[in-house]
């Protein structure tokens, strides 16, 4: 199972090329990690549901309920391109103006345009 939008779908995009519907056997698209997780428990489907590592941490860590009895099943580490994921990162409207350049939040954000620039390169 895939998102049918979103992170993981540009992910899939950019590993295994625009037509990864034709070349993955997707038994459903999804809109929401819920409703995967309840189908997967279910037993109606059989597989696995790529999310992101985020997703997968709180679901080990019992953050996320409707995970028990599923498990996370890393994907290999050396695979090109990197198989590294944000999650998401939040802050108020206007806040950053408040801080200087060099205050980590400004510094972060300014890693994840320069990181979000090349990811876009591939999909």
């Amino acid at each position: 199972m895939v998102p049918a939008t979103g992170l993981i779908t540009d992910f899939l995009k950019g590993w295994f090329g625009t037509d990864y519907r034709d070349r993955l056997d997707i038994v459903a698209e999804i809109d929401a990690a819920q409703y995967g997780f309840e189908l997967l428990r279910s037993g109606l489907v059989h597989g696995y549901m790529v999310v992101t590592k985020g997703l997968s941490e709180a679901a080990v860590d019992g953050r996320l309920p409707a995970t028990s009895g599923l498990r996370t099943v890393e994907l290999a580490p050396d695979l090109q391109p990197r198989l590294e994921l944000l999650v998401g990162v939040f802050t108020r409207r206007g806040e950053r103006a408040a801080y200087a350049a060099d205050h980590p939040l400004n510094l972060l954000i300014a890693a994840l345009v320069s990181t979000s620039v090349e990811w876009q390169q591939w999909s």
